[in-house]
């Protein structure tokens, strides 16, 4: 602040010399810096968009994200952009030009995440049990604005984490067919009974080592384990056969 009283003011000097001449003013003006204070926050949040239409958290969804901006520092900021940690995140509208002091900006950047099987299997895989769960996403993001001060070009940055929620819902249906075309008539002992299992992977977790079990006394069971994306069906690698007895016939 440069401050120049005028002639006769505070700073300023003037008059007539013992002759009665008039003296030349002088003029002193003071100068005082004002410490430019460029500092920044950031908030991340995020809104998991059910963009199939399913009722869950699985792949394809999109996870939305905001990020609201404020300039807590006593300089207007410019060019103030985002640079998050996620790998595969599409940033939008990344740019907010100026942002005067103490203004908020929550609305002009933007981003988003679609996200993959892969994203919520290694969820499974970092150790959570394999029944109906919850699990975490996290992130960082980095906001940084220019400003100048006496010193020249500086910037101010933060960062701030987001935990997105997504849940897991492993689900396994299973139906059982049997094939009696080879059975004789009226059926005799020893005549085989096959019979054809259909698994389905109806959760949003990829299922590994599916087999099996039957609780039908001497059925040999063959085939497996699978493994199953969700929304798989497997209609032919589980079979079993059935051997018939006296006892059976015996029973109808």
């Amino acid at each position: 602040v440069d401050a120049h009283p005028g002639p006769g003011g505070a700073h300023g000097q003037d008059g007539d010399d013992p002759a009665g001449d008039p003296l030349t003013p002088v003029d002193d003006g003071a100068v005082v810096a004002l410490p430019a204070n460029g500092d920044i926050t950031l908030v991340k949040s995020s809104v998991v968009e059910d963009t199939n239409g399913n009722g869950r958290d699985d792949e394809g969804d999109t996870i939305r994200y905001a990020f609201t901006v404020e300039n807590t520092g006593n300089v207007t900021l410019t060019n103030i952009s985002i640079a998050d940690t996620l790998p595969g995140i599409v940033m939008a509208n990344n740019l907010i030009a100026t942002l005067a002091p103490g203004a908020v900006d929550s609305t002009t950047i933007t981003a988003s995440y679609v996200i993959s099987q892969a994203d919520i299997d290694g969820l499974t895989q970092a150790g959570l049990s394999p029944v109906a769960n919850t699990a975490l996403v996290d992130n960082f993001a980095t906001v940084t604005g220019n400003y100048t001060d006496v010193g020249g070009p500086q910037t101010a940055s933060a960062s701030d984490g987001e935990t997105t929620v997504l849940t897991l819902e492993p689900g396994i249906a299973m139906t059982k067919a049997a094939v009696t075309t080879g059975l004789q008539s009226p059926p005799q002992v020893g005549d085989v009974i096959s019979y054809v299992f259909t698994v389905e992977n109806t959760g949003n977790v990829t299922l590994t080592n599916v087999t099996v079990t039957d609780p039908l006394s001497g059925i040999v069971l063959s085939g497996g384990p699978v493994t199953l994306a969700p929304g798989d069906v497997d209609g032919g690698t589980f079979t079993a056969t059935y051997t018939l007895t006296a006892a059976d016939l015996d029973r109808g």
